[in-house]
């Protein structure tokens, strides 16, 4: 991704939360920062699809490498964030995302993983599509202390 890109890919993250229906919403600007600081400070690393150098942004993935002692290797690439846009789904971008990142990135011993909102189920039928399987289920109870 290109210093450029953040704009384009925290407008996309945007349209990520509303397909995730997730309950907090972060406003451009915010999202420009928080992508800045992991990629400078955190280890994370972004890639972008897009149909040449002048055409539009087609989708953006991010991920950062883990520490992870179940694992052989120790270590596991967690897949942050993976979105493509609308008109550009259902075309193989995100699979093509996902078949570079394990050939040009990735040790071939280190396992992907990531996580997918409950309130996601197209999200969660196209990580099962792509070979990915559940590993467990992370449960949330909110604590009202007032």
């Amino acid at each position: 991704m290109r210093s450029h890109e953040a704009p384009l890919v925290a407008a996309m993250n945007q349209r990520l939360q509303i397909d995730e229906r997730a309950q907090r919403r972060m406003s451009v600007e915010a999202i420009v920062n928080r992508l800045e600081s992991w990629l400078r400070h955190h280890g994370y690393r972004a890639f972008v699809a897009d149909r040449g150098p002048e055409s539009p942004l087609l989708g953006y993935l991010l991920c950062v490498e883990q520490d992870d002692p179940c694992v052989d290797s120790g270590r596991l690439l967690y897949i942050r964030q993976l979105y493509v846009e609308p008109s550009s789904r259902r075309q193989g971008v995100a699979t093509a995302m996902i078949n570079r990142l394990i050939a040009d990135h990735i040790p071939p011993s280190m396992p992907l993983e990531m996580d997918v909102l409950t309130s996601n189920p197209a999200g969660q039928a196209f990580w099962h599509a792509i070979g990915f399987t559940d590993r467990y289920t992370r449960m949330r109870r909110a604590v009202d202390r007032g």
